[in-house]
């Protein structure tokens, strides 16, 4: 769990994680990322207070790393044979949920990553289903190179050897989650539950929303193309595919086209019918 500044948030996202039944041992690695507000004096007093409080590993940074480095930083922490992922503003809603997805990976080897259906909650107090697809189902990396489709509150994935020694590439991402899902990925498939167990709160101070729709889409753009970059292109098809339906939902969305640099604008124009047609 990586944190900044969710002070309104994070007593939720944490106790989340301490209600878990498990028949296992679950520790909850905290990093923060030296929040401006009283983030520290509300994990504090849980990890005093709770029952369950000694589970906490937590550390307050002195001095802020971003998030990109909070986050290598925290997953460089856990120990356990299995990593589950919620950030601070976000929340674990069913009490089974770490033992659901733990049983399906320990039957299935041959899978590297179990998520679910979440919800998106908005500040208004309405929600939307994250994916909204009705049945289980197993998808693989090629489906994940079109779009990150795994809310992160919502995945647990084993631990392989990356996670403690990142390529130098993760280190650049503006966001961190696509691409551990796709490394994760390349190790095997993806299983998805039907089961909605977690929340996404979509508000104004989260890293992602925050950002205007123009904003988002230029970011998603620079992150595919890094991403292909960093599989040496072995997949560029794909990422290319991907890329090109974001142009054309993007120009649905806002009637406007889109003023890139040139080297994206000419490639994606050429490219959109080829993978749309």
């Amino acid at each position: 769990m990586i944190t900044y500044g969710h002070s309104q948030f994070i007593k939720q996202a944490v106790l989340g994680v301490l209600n878990q039944k498990t028949k296992f041992e679950v520790e909850l690695i905290i990093a923060d990322d030296c929040s401006p507000d009283n983030t520290q004096q509300i994990l504090k007093d849980i990890i005093k207070n709770y029952p369950d409080g000694q589970r906490i590993k937590y550390t307050r940074h002195s001095q802020n790393k971003g998030m990109m480095n909070n986050f290598i930083w925290a997953l460089r922490e856990c120990s356990g044979n299995y990593i589950a992922l919620c950030e601070g503003d976000d929340y674990w809603t069913d009490e089974y949920k770490l033992q659901k997805q733990v049983d399906f990976l320990e039957a299935n080897e041959d899978y590297a990553i179990c998520f679910h259906e979440a919800f998106v909650l908005y500040p208004d107090g309405t929600e939307r289903l994250f994916n909204n697809i009705e049945e289980n189902g197993t998808f693989d990396f090629l489906d994940l190179t079109q779009k990150n489709f795994i809310s992160t509150a919502s995945c647990v994935f084993r631990v392989y050897n990356h996670i403690h020694s990142m390529p130098g590439w993760f280190y650049n991402l503006s966001a961190g989650d696509w691409g551990l899902h796709l490394l994760n990925a390349s190790k095997g498939k993806i299983f998805y539950l039907k089961d909605a167990m977690s929340v996404y709160r979509n508000h104004d101070q989260g890293v992602w929303t925050s950002l205007t729709p123009e904003q988002m889409f230029n970011s998603g753009i620079k992150m595919v193309d890094q991403l292909n970059t960093a599989f040496d292109y072995k997949y560029n098809d794909y990422f290319e595919k991907g890329k090109a339906k974001r142009v054309v939902g993007y120009n649905l969305q806002t009637s406007n086209p889109v003023v890139h640099q040139e080297t994206h604008l000419t490639k994606l124009k050429r490219k959109i019918k080829k993978y749309l047609s």
